[in-house]
């Protein structure tokens, strides 16, 4: 079993999780004004 050096995997693991928070919040973002959008073309029709 080969000893995996943290020198490489701790940076890389911080960027991963740091790139998947960033997809997150731009589709919360996103889906936020959709409901915003949506709710106020609801209180039109109304």
């Amino acid at each position: 079993m080969k000893i995996v050096e943290a020198a490489l995997t701790v940076p890389v693991t911080i960027l991963i999780l740091v790139g998947l928070i960033g997809l997150m919040m731009t589709f919360y973002t996103a889906l936020g004004d959709q409901i915003t959008e949506h709710d106020a073309y609801r209180a039109g029709d109304l």
